[in-house]
């Protein structure tokens, strides 16, 4: 519905009346980013200069029955090849803001600027976490693109990972809204009859483990033909390596009569124990 016109007429357009702005700023809205926190990035104290950085990776040895006389077969726990994890992704985000602009505003504009060239850099690494979800666990991927998923995708990862060896502490599932509606949905996960148990606080607080296990919610998951890539996860299945985190810096260029807000990082992620880790679909 318009307003009623104005009498008399030109109070408006002769500018009687005045124009207010908000020093309030409504904020882009930022997805929840929990893939970087749920993966190893231990090894950051490891790396000081270089662009690769080796991660050594042992076996099991093999027990022998002990024979009078002869001499047991030699066991080698270091016969497997070392991880690459190579610091490939390098990363910027620069906004430049005038002087006069800077001069006339009344909202702190090189505040904005820096809040959203971290976010933007942090979802970059996140991003580059959870690209790897489908190709875990051999590039097997449970369930069926676009529909909900079941509880007998979530028993057999659970499965996998226990047949896998990968402990239960560290473990995460990581999916998106709907998934979590999908859990919602399935009594058995949230009926204390049922042993679902209190609500937990890690993870999507005020809902119960899976299995004894912590949910994620993110809205931030790489997307397949219909839905996404969701995963049940121990955290030592992707290694992850920040050589520079995402820190800004104010630049002015007095020729340019601007000052460029300037955030920049660098990153690796690899892929560390394929068999840690089951991507399934997710709507």
């Amino acid at each position: 519905m318009a307003l009623s016109a104005r009498v008399p007429s030109t109070s408006s357009s002769n500018r009687f009346i005045k124009t207010l702005f908000s020093k309030q700023v409504a904020e882009a809205i930022h997805n929840n980013l929990v893939c970087v926190p749920l993966v190893n990035s231990a090894f950051k104290s490891e790396l000081r200069k270089g662009e690769i950085l080796y991660i050594p990776k042992t076996n099991t040895a093999t027990a022998y029955e002990v024979v009078v006389g002869t001499a047991s077969t030699a066991s080698n726990p270091l016969n497997t090849a070392a991880v690459t994890l190579t610091i490939d992704q390098w990363y910027d985000v620069k906004t430049p803001i005038d002087d006069m602009t800077a001069r006339q505003s009344e909202i702190d504009l090189f505040a904005i600027a820096r809040k959203e060239s971290v976010y933007a850099l942090t979802k970059k690494m996140d991003t580059s976490v959870n690209t790897l979800f489908s190709a875990l666990n051999g590039s097997t991927v449970l369930g069926t693109d676009g529909t909900a998923v079941t509880d007998d995708v979530l028993l057999s990862a659970w499965e996998t990972l226990g047949e896998n060896d990968a402990p239960m502490e560290g473990r995460a599932i990581i999916v998106n809204p709907a998934t979590v509606v999908d859990f919602m949905k399935t009594e058995k996960l949230v009926n204390q009859l049922y042993g679902a148990g209190n609500p937990t606080t890690a993870g999507f607080r005020g809902f119960h483990k899976v299995y004894g296990i912590p949910i994620y919610m993110t809205n931030n998951l790489t997307a397949a033909t219909v839905g996404a890539y969701a995963a049940m996860i121990h955290k030592e299945c992707i290694g992850f390596v920040a050589q520079e985190e995402p820190e800004s810096e104010i630049y002015d260029v007095p020729i340019e009569h601007q000052e460029y807000v300037l955030c920049t990082a660098l990153w690796g992620v690899i892929e560390v124990r394929d068999t840690f880790g089951v991507p399934f679909y997710t709507r």
